[in-house]
């Protein structure tokens, strides 16, 4: 059995919770009928190319019919609500039925479902809440955590309990919030950009949960990328992230970090890459360069407010050692 992590259409919250309670779990980048995974599988086994389109779709579900199983949990984000998660469990193989109410949303999964949490319930653990909150990946399975989904899948609770929030831990996260504001003005002031670089490396250990997965390629010969993240995946096989750091601070309308992953994109066997920079906001000349990016391939940015909640979840985590030589 292998466990998962599933990020949906936030927009879509209403619509996915019903499909989940008919037994469906959906899933987005299905929204014509030639992005069904079998007729991409075939396409690729017959050594076609693949337009972007397809590729995009390709890269961000396959797992959904190579390698999850019936049997497998799978847990839901924002189901019920944007607090909350589901966990369900899978029944049969992926199938495709585009739903030409929503446009999109083909790719399907039979599952079942098992139990919705609040994530500040007693019973989700502070790392697995801050995991949740923090996976940005369409499908990704977890290892780390999968003891403790099976765990919550197995318990014995009523709904109205797993939907209780603990009153310590929301007064935890208001804490948390109040020292948002002092961490930033302080890391503006103290630190530089080397440190900003090792503050992510962190941030990044503590994600993989393993040292020789991620590499420092940093320098004259970084090749657009400053780290590369490996992940283990399902069946032994592996994906690459190139990660491009920037110590900006107020708007950063810097393109330079996108045009560095791009270049990544293209020097490096990777799967996606993802930009951190340390600014409060993104301009508008970025936020235009980012789209264009997306265009092609898989980009995230990280910053503001998310990027400075991880280090501080590192930071009051006395369970993470960090490292700064």
């Amino acid at each position: 059995m292998n466990c998962w992590i599933w990020n949906i259409d936030k927009s879509k919250i209403d619509y996915l919770q019903r499909e989940i309670q008919e037994g469906k779990l959906r899933q987005g980048w299905g929204y014509r009928k030639d992005l069904d995974l079998r007729k991409i599988q075939e396409r690729i086994q017959q050594g076609e190319k693949l337009d972007r389109k397809v590729q995009r779709a390709w890269d961000r579900c396959k797992w959904m019919l190579q390698d999850i199983k019936s049997g497998d949990l799978i847990l839901v984000k924002n189901i019920p609500d944007s607090d909350s998660f589901t966990i369900v469990e899978v029944k049969g193989e992926y199938d495709f039925s585009l739903d030409e109410s929503q446009g999109d949303q083909g790719h399907i999964l039979p599952v079942e479902k098992i139990n919705s949490f609040n994530k500040k319930n007693e019973k989700v653990s502070a790392p697995l809440r801050n995991y949740i909150n923090r996976e940005r990946h369409p499908i990704r399975r977890t290892k780390k955590y999968k003891e403790e989904i099976i765990n919550l899948a197995d318990l014995e609770i009523s709904q109205e309990k797993a939907m209780k929030p603990e009153e310590f831990q929301e007064s935890v996260e208001n804490f948390s919030q109040s020292l948002l504001p002092h961490l930033k003005e302080f890391l503006k002031e103290s630190i530089d950009y080397r440190t900003a670089e090792k503050l992510v490396l962190n941030i990044l250990l503590n994600d993989v949960n393993d040292e020789s997965n991620i590499t420092h390629t940093a320098g004259p010969k970084e090749y657009g990328a400053d780290i590369i993240v490996e992940y283990d995946l399902a069946g032994g096989f592996s994906s690459k992230i190139a990660v491009q750091v920037k110590k900006h601070g107020g708007v950063d309308n810097d393109t330079t970090g996108i045009n560095q992953l791009e270049e990544a994109l293209s020097k490096y066997d990777v799967y996606a890459g993802v930009l951190f920079t340390f600014a409060d906001e993104l301009g508008s000349d970025l936020e235009k360069r980012i789209k264009e990016t997306k265009e092609e391939y898989m980009i995230d940015v990280i910053y503001g407010e998310n990027l400075y909640m991880r280090l501080l979840e590192i930071l009051i985590d006395p369970e993470f050692e960090l490292q700064l030589e």
